[in-house]
């Protein structure tokens, strides 16, 4: 990503204007992360805010030791940390966008020969799946999020939490278990 690059060194030599083609390219992309992480769609719109006004703050002395995209992204992951710690969040809304579930969600609503009892039992795993995500300690679930959800590598995940391959794999192996042990009488 030498745009990338090439965009921050124009903010440090100056031009403001390289800070809003950043934004820009990059709005969808955090807002898609916090919302993943807070499941309110208000808060995920003001932590985006906070995460670019995190980033406008910090461009100056970033040093280009890491993907410019990984920087963004850690940045992004502790805004969701702390406002998960400051909260202390009740179970959230299930996740409206899963991947396979919603799928299959999706397919039942078009009619594809599932009976309103299969719809209704898939809605509510879906809901304990949210519920169950929600149980996992933070690195835990930011890892699993960034895994399973935004479909990043283990050595992305890595960069961006700074933490070793290793490490991410203990937290997916750790958070995987703790999931299937919360969802096992769903999964029978």
């Amino acid at each position: 990503m030498d745009d990338d690059l090439d965009l921050v060194e124009r903010f440090q030599n100056g031009d403001k204007s390289a800070f809003d083609i950043i934004v820009n390219k990059y709005r969808d992309k955090i807002y898609d992360i916090v919302y993943s992480h807070i499941r309110n769609v208000e808060d995920s719109y003001d932590l985006s805010q906070d995460v670019f006004l995190k980033v406008f703050k910090s461009l100056g002395s970033f040093r280009k030791k890491s993907s410019f995209y990984t920087w963004l992204y850690s940045i992004a992951i502790n805004v969701c940390i702390d406002h998960s710690r400051k909260k202390k969040r009740q179970p959230a809304v299930p996740i409206e966008d899963w991947m396979q579930l919603s799928e299959s969600i999706d397919n039942i609503n078009s009619g594809d020969g599932y009976s309103p009892l299969c719809a209704v039992e898939l809605k509510e795993l879906k809901h304990q799946l949210a519920w169950a995500i929600d149980q996992l300690p933070p690195k835990q679930k930011t890892v699993f999020i960034l895994k399973r959800q935004q479909g990043l590598s283990l050595e992305e995940i890595s960069n961006i939490m700074g933490r070793s391959v290793g490490t991410i794999k203990a937290h997916l192996f750790h958070a995987t278990t703790k999931l299937t042990n919360l969802l096992k009488n769903y999964l029978q």
